[in-house]
């Protein structure tokens, strides 16, 4: 689903992005030379220190990036009990869980936490939301920024987004014997545990299996990732097989859907191919949020593998990324739809299949102007997160 952009914008483009791309302009030699794939070539000198990108994620984090910090921001979307601002306070949740892994440090998961508790709070039975279809006694939120035809609706996407990754924070505290042992995030643990269950699985399960299995694969992958981690640390038998049920049945579908060429490049449609007779490629922007489901499901051992990102790393080197001009395509398999600003959304998803491949790291590392959108804070996250990692492999410092 195409959304508009809420967040404050970051108006950071890099000069030669708007040169032009003519293969004869003297002008695009020069670009092709500074856009070329990174050499990995003593790759443990070029990192630059996790240190360095902490200090970026902090400076937009407290203090003022435009009119607000983002901690300003994300307190904003949390308290507005609209879903749609949720769609955005998911990349600030995933970036404060970034960094809280990376650091330790747990001023980071208490953000994180706080925020959570926010949109908990402001949830209202469904019959008491105006213009929702089901009236039913679930609790949930109106999505208000949506088109006039479901303005006002309760919808699966948003809370989807969201709770995938809160997911992840009850997972990080469920794993981390310490932090689960302390009183106050046991109790968190519990509550939204229990919230999840009741108000985002059984409520879309049971509202329509359609609501789990969209018809989109970004929109899917959503909730293959919640059934991926609500099987892990749910206690109730029902919910666990249910969400394996779903989870096999959406693992199935995207395999079918990635297929591989010839020279080991991944191309697939976001629209199921067994369903239409007319397939969409898949956009840059919203197959980020897909390869984020690959990746984690990879980290967890549950289905993918590192095989099936490396595919797609070589998607994303050879044939998204545009070595001429600097900027990547806007569709996974090199074409564009005329417009240069939803393809550079990789932070979500695109951007953490760095972790097994150098050559892409430098890549973010080096032209970290061309990404930084209003996934900022995660782009920031994920950087330090990797940069830690291969200064850890590399005998460099962390800090």
């Amino acid at each position: 689903m195409k959304r508009t952009i809420l967040a404050t914008t970051v108006c950071v483009t890099m000069f030669f992005c708007l040169l032009g791309t003519s293969a004869k302009s003297n002008t695009n030699i020069f670009l092709a030379e500074k856009c070329s794939l990174p050499d990995t070539t003593n790759f443990a000198h070029k990192i630059e220190p996790p240190k360095y990108w902490k200090n970026l994620f902090d400076s937009i984090y407290y203090k003022h990036y435009g009119r607000y910090s983002y901690k300003v921001i994300y307190q904003q979307y949390s308290t507005s009990a609209n879903s749609a601002k949720y769609y955005y306070l998911a990349n600030g949740i995933d970036a404060l869980n970034t960094m809280y892994q990376t650091s330790l440090d747990t001023t980071y998961l208490n953000e994180a936490i706080r925020f959570t508790k926010n949109v908990l709070k402001s949830a209202v039975v469904s019959n008491q939301i105006e213009n929702s279809t089901f009236k039913d006694s679930y609790l949930g939120w109106p999505d208000i920024n949506e088109p006039e035809k479901v303005n006002g609706q309760e919808i699966p996407l948003c809370e989807s987004i969201f709770f995938k990754y809160v997911l992840k924070t009850l997972y990080i505290i469920k794993e981390n014997k310490k932090l689960y042992a302390t009183k106050e995030y046991q109790e968190f643990y519990e509550t939204t545990l229990n919230f999840i269950e009741e108000n985002i699985w059984n409520k879309w399960y049971h509202r329509g299996e359609s609501n789990l299995i969209r018809s989109r694969t970004h929109m899917a992958s959503h909730w293959a990732f919640i059934a991926m981690y609500l099987e892990k640390l749910s206690e109730n038998n029902t919910i666990k097989n249910q969400c394996s049920e779903i989870k096999e049945k959406l693992n199935q579908k995207f395999k079918k859907q990635l297929v591989v060429d010839y020279k080991n490049n991944c191309i697939w449609n976001q629209t199921w191919d067994d369903e239409v007779k007319k397939p969409i490629v898949q956009d840059v922007n919203h197959g980020n949020h897909f390869v984020s489901y690959l990746v984690e499901s990879t980290r967890l051992n549950d289905f993918f593998t590192t095989t099936d990102l490396m595919y797609i790393e070589n998607t994303l080197l050879n044939i998204i990324w545009d070595s001429e001009s600097c900027y990547l395509h806007d569709n996974i398999d090199g074409t564009d739809q005329g417009n240069k600003k939803d393809c550079f959304f990789v932070a979500d998803g695109f951007m953490k299949m760095a972790e097994w491949n150098k050559a892409l790291f430098l890549l973010f590392q080096d032209k970290k102007a061309t990404f930084l959108t209003n996934y900022q804070p995660q782009f920031y996250a994920n950087m330090y997160n990797l940069s830690t990692k291969y200064s850890r492999k590399n005998g460099n410092k962390t800090k």
